[in-house]
């Protein structure tokens, strides 16, 4: 317990340092490097390093890490796979490190540097984010969710980049890596229908409806047998994302049925973090005004925590498609950051530093509680 509170917090205050200093190397606000002078920034080139180190020493932090370890060194040493049913997308970046005769360790800690590259390749621009970015996803929900769901987590950081392409009105280039991303994993084939729905709501500014929308969610949300009925309902949908099995399970299978969600410690801290995003919502509107990436970013969150809280008491396998956007609120949650500092919040900053950045800690204080020793929220180093 106490190895994975260090290397969580430590990581993140690295990062935040970091961030931090290749902050304070610019002489004006809106000054911003080229793309290349970013990348060879020392300090972004440390983030990287960092981030990559961590996640590729990771040992069977994330529940399906031994499976992916097995799958990678049976290939590796017998030219068969334990899992035959991965994306061909994965399964030929996978090949090629296996046949290079890397170390699993290698594999995953490029698979957290392209996790990292596309979520700061995208706020390149917004660098007064980039520090809380950073400790957000160390010990926020994000390293642990992204060590969970390992291919859905890669489609997720890339997404963040393509907004850049919708910006940049270059649509058809989006289509296309939209489209590829589905060789990673299928829930790709949401990234455009969420896209058309987030450029809808965009135009919505009036948090007393994103209160009401959020609340009916909520509420909504708390008879999970409507959310079942449009489930087998969609079962043909949800067979394109590759959930099918899921929905077959969910009708025959009790560990795979809908519970109810317990409202714990990290429960309220992420509805408080919602409530915050929706209320600040107008205000950062206004403070970020013109900013084309942070209007998408923001809209994409209001989408995410409805639904949330709409799936809350559902089966956990069928909350994933709605982590598509998990980094998003990580994205909108640091811009809410900056302005709280900015604007001389320091109370309502604090509230809101303390419900984001206690999360991990909270999580791995629950399963030590409980006695869950081998609970794969812990940090564990590879054995040598």
């Amino acid at each position: 317990m106490i190895l994975s509170i260090i290397v969580y917090t430590l990581v993140g205050v690295m990062l935040f340092y970091f961030g931090w200093h290749y902050n304070q190397r610019f002489a004006l606000p809106t000054e911003h490097h080229t793309v290349k002078e970013f990348m060879l920034s020392w300090e972004i080139i440390a983030s990287f390093v960092l981030f990559s180190l961590i996640t590729g020493l990771r040992y069977h932090t994330g529940w399906d890490h031994e499976c992916y370890i097995q799958d990678y060194v049976q290939y590796q040493n017998e030219g068969t796979l334990y899992r035959p049913d991965f994306e061909p997308g994965f399964r030929l970046v996978e090949t090629i490190f296996a046949k290079l005769g890397f170390h699993y360790s290698v594999f995953f800690g490029f698979l957290g540097l392209v996790n990292i590259f596309f979520i700061y390749i995208a706020l390149r621009k917004n660098r007064e984010v980039i520090p809380w970015v950073g400790p957000l996803i160390m010990v926020g929900p994000y390293f642990l969710h992204l060590v969970n769901s390992l291919r859905q987590g890669i489609v997720e950081c890339i997404f963040v980049a393509l907004i850049l392409l919708v910006n940049n009105r270059r649509y058809l280039l989006f289509l296309l890596c939209a489209l590829l991303l589905v060789s990673i994993h299928k829930v790709a084939l949401l990234i455009i229908p969420v896209i058309l729905l987030a450029k809808y709501l965009s135009k919505f500014e009036n948090n007393k409806h994103l209160f009401v929308a959020y609340f009916v969610c909520f509420i909504i949300g708390q008879f999970p047998v409507l959310i079942s009925w449009t489930i087998n309902g969609f079962s043909d949908v949800l067979a394109l994302l590759g959930y099918h099995k899921y929905v077959r399970l969910f009708n025959t299978n009790p560990l795979y049925a809908f519970h109810r969600c317990s409202f714990g410690v990290i429960s309220i801290s992420l509805i408080v973090t919602h409530l915050f995003l929706i209320y600040y919502y107008p205000k950062l509107r206004e403070y970020y005004n013109g900013n084309k990436f942070f209007t998408i970013c923001s809209t994409l969150t209001l989408i995410y925590v409805c639904y949330f809280v709409l799936v809350m008491n559902t089966s956990f396998y069928f909350k994933r498609p709605y982590e598509l956007l998990l980094p998003f609120i990580v994205i909108a949650s640091a811009f809410l950051m900056v302005y709280l500092l900015k604007t001389k919040r320091f109370a309502q900053l604090a509230v809101f530093c303390t419900v984001n950045f206690s999360v991990a800690a909270i999580t791995v204080f629950k399963v030590a509680y409980f006695g869950m020793a081998d609970s794969t929220d812990f940090y564990h180093f590879i054995p040598l």
